[in-house]
């Protein structure tokens, strides 16, 4: 079997080594815990951002209770 990449052909040890190499980059990754990523993504980051514009506004400027 001859893989087509670009402008290349891959042999089978070729797409047999990328296969193996990729397996063997995941596995050293180490692991993320969620923890870390909480409040970390680009939403969250929108979603603070609309709340701190959404509380100025909802302060009276002479800073009396309606």
């Amino acid at each position: 079997m001859v893989a087509s990449v670009g402008d290349r052909n891959l042999s089978d040890d070729e797409i047999q080594r990328r296969m193996n190499d990729g397996i063997r980059r995941a596995l050293k990754t180490p692991p993320s815990p969620t923890r870390e990523l909480i409040g970390k993504t680009e939403r969250a980051k929108v979603q603070r951002e609309s709340r701190e514009i959404k509380a100025r506004r909802a302060t009276p400027k002479n800073g009396e209770a309606s």
